[in-house]
């Protein structure tokens, strides 16, 4: 009786790992080959060119106009947050992890 249990568990877990590598390939051909991941990328650029203009812009204020530098450290705060989620979702989405990292 438990030889069977731990059979079948065995292969359900393998099942759950093979859906979860389905899963990925999916949405990595989804964010490759579709036009959600076209604009996804695009969006993206323009918020890292934001990001830059946000960052110079912070250098330059004088440090007198603190409600300013405020408004900027939580728009700083803002896109850290969504590159943070973007490296999250190609990490999940890489084929090699390590090497992932690794770059």
């Amino acid at each position: 009786m438990y030889l069977n249990v731990s059979v079948m568990v065995s292969t359900n877990f393998a099942v759950l790992f093979l859906s979860l590598e389905e899963t990925r390939t999916i949405l990595k051909d989804f964010f490759t080959k579709s036009k959600f991941g076209f604009w996804y990328e695009h969006v993206l650029i323009f918020i890292s060119v934001g990001s830059s203009v946000e960052y110079i812009c912070q250098s330059y204020i004088s440090r007198s106009s603190i409600d300013i530098l405020q408004q900027l450290n939580m728009l700083e705060k803002l896109l850290s947050f969504i590159f943070m989620c973007d490296w999250i979702l190609n990490f999940i989405l890489a084929d090699h992890k390590a090497l992932f990292v690794k770059r």
